[in-house]
């Protein structure tokens, strides 16, 4: 099961030295997948156009491991599952895709 570092982290990617702080899990930017969104640290957000996104295996150093308690590692074992069952076939990715769009279309109402 992929397991995902907590919001708050401090992480450098590879071949990167700047620090970043993971803000999301599982972002969709152009139609393509990936574990995180992350702003500049110590800066942070300051819009959309310095929002990074990334995965996994790009993280080189993690500096900071965010916070931790019951209600993260339950939270991350459901997204772990959700995740898990979506690879699986459960939801193919242009039904998530389109349930996606479908609610971001309701919140700009």
């Amino acid at each position: 099961m992929k397991q995902f570092l907590p919001l708050g982290s401090i992480v450098t990617l590879k071949e990167s030295e700047a620090k970043m702080m993971i803000i999301g899990r599982s972002q969709v930017c152009e139609g393509v997948q990936y574990d995180y969104s992350a702003v500049l640290f110590p800066v942070g957000y300051t819009g959309s156009d310095q929002l990074f996104v990334f995965n996994n295996e790009d993280v080189d150093i993690m500096f900071y491991l965010g916070m931790q308690d019951i209600e993260e590692f339950a939270f991350r074992q459901a997204f772990a599952e959700a995740e898990e069952e979506q690879a699986n076939g459960a939801v193919s990715g242009d039904e998530a895709s389109t349930a996606e769009d479908d609610t971001e279309g309701e919140s700009e109402s």
